[in-house]
């Protein structure tokens, strides 16, 4: 399965900001790149590798134009409940959108992938996978064990040995990795509806 990290694209850019009032703000987006705000598209670049097998290219530059023509890059990164549903509808994919864990798990055991905004700090908390901002993250499968398969697009050597963090993550190699449901719950427990399930039709 392809993986796609967003950390290896700090000279692609991709403009975000376009609706925000601020001037100084719209100036910020118009230098952004992927490597700073491209986890949306990273993640969806490689849940089409996932459910398509390669069928179809799809690549960040792609994903980068789809946000770009739907609208979801009018504020910082990519906003999942504009581009998830546009990405889901050029490739035919099935979508739901959810909070409900049963719900991810029933996605992951049935051929499905999802993505996964987790929340980085907040109040007491310490992000695993994010240390300050939200970030997609993708699920691709329940190990036997219950816990879950991820692919994380920013991720860096030594990130989940940092303070609390370590433990949490079994890295297998670059950007796979496993960790339990009860951290998935965490990571995302300040969202309503954190989880886009997509399935191939």
């Amino acid at each position: 399965m392809k993986y796609v990290n967003q950390v290896d694209h700090p000279d692609m850019p991709y403009i975000t900001q376009t609706a925000n009032p601020d001037p100084k703000m719209r100036q910020i987006g118009l230098e952004n790149t992927i490597a700073k705000s491209g986890c949306g598209l990273c993640s969806s670049v490689m849940i089409a590798d996932r459910l398509l097998a390669g069928e179809e290219k799809f690549e960040i530059e792609d994903a980068r134009q789809l946000s770009y023509d739907c609208g979801a890059n009018q504020w910082g990164g990519t906003r999942g409940v504009i581009y998830f549903p546009t990405f889901a509808e050029k490739f035919g994919f099935d979508l739901v959108q959810t909070g409900n864990v049963d719900e991810l798990l029933h996605c992951l055991r049935t051929g499905g992938a999802a993505a996964v905004l987790v929340s980085g700090d907040h109040d007491d908390y310490h992000g695993v996978f994010s240390d300050r901002y939200d970030h997609y993250i993708v699920a691709i499968s329940e190990e036997r064990d219950g816990r879950i398969c991820v692919m994380d697009p920013a991720y860096e050597e030594g990130a989940y040995e940092k303070g609390d963090r370590k433990g949490k993550v079994e890295v297998l190699y670059r950007g796979f990795c496993r960790t339990s449901l009860q951290v998935i719950k965490e990571e995302t427990a300040i969202f309503e509806k954190p989880f886009y399930l997509f399935w191939r039709k």
